[in-house]
C-alpha cells in the first residue's frame, strides 16, 4: 500500500481462545508505527503503519548509518596515507645513505677511508643489506663481495 492510509497488522498467532495478545511491549519503535489503542487496551500485538511516515523514518536512518561509515573510512584512508607517505621518506633517507656508502666505495678503489677502518663482518652485512632493498644487483653484490673477501 503506497497511500497515506495507516495499514494494520496483526502480529498474533496465538489462539484466540486463550486471549492472548502476544507482545508485553512495544517491539516496533520507529517513527511512523505504533501500536493500536483498540477499546481502551493497547494491542503490543497489531502495528499500524504511515507507510510514507515509516519509509522516510527508515531511509533516514540508512543515510545516517551511511554517512557514519563513510567518516571512518575517511580518516582511516588518512591514516594510512600519512603513514605511507612518513615510510617513503625513511626508505629515501636510507637509499641516500646507502648511495653515498657505494659512490664513496667506488671512489677509493674498492675501499674509502670509512671502510678500511670497518670490520670484514660491518662490510658484508652492509653489502647484504644492499642486495636485500634491491639497491645493488645480484652481479654488482657478487664482485664487491669478492672485493671484501680479498681483502682478508
Amino acid at each position: 500500500d503506497t497511500g497515506s492510509s495507516p495499514t494494520i497488522q496483526n502480529l498474533n498467532r496465538a489462539n484466540r481462545n486463550k486471549r492472548s495478545f502476544g507482545f508485553d511491549q512495544e517491539i516496533i519503535l520507529i517513527r511512523g508505527i505504533s501500536n493500536p489503542v483498540i477499546n481502551g487496551d493497547k494491542r503490543n500485538n497489531w502495528l499500524v503503519m504511515d507507510l510514507p511516515i515509516a519509509s522516510e523514518a527508515y531511509l533516514a536512518s540508512v543515510r545516517e548509518i551511511e554517512e557514519q561509515l563513510k567518516g571512518r573510512g575517511e580518516k582511516q584512508l588518512e591514516k594510512e596515507a600519512a603513514l605511507l607517505a612518513k615510510q617513503r621518506r625513511e626508505m629515501r633517507v636510507e637509499m641516500a645513505r646507502m648511495r653515498k656508502q657505494i659512490d664513496d666505495m667506488e671512489q677509493g678503489n674498492g675501499q674509502s677511508v670509512a671502510e678500511s677502518t670497518r670490520s670484514i663482518e660491518e662490510r658484508m652485512s652492509t653489502l647484504d643489506a644492499l642486495l636485500a632493498k634491491e639497491l645493488i644487483s645480484k652481479e654488482e653484490y657478487d664482485v664487491k663481495r669478492q672485493e671484501i673477501l680479498n681483502d682478508i
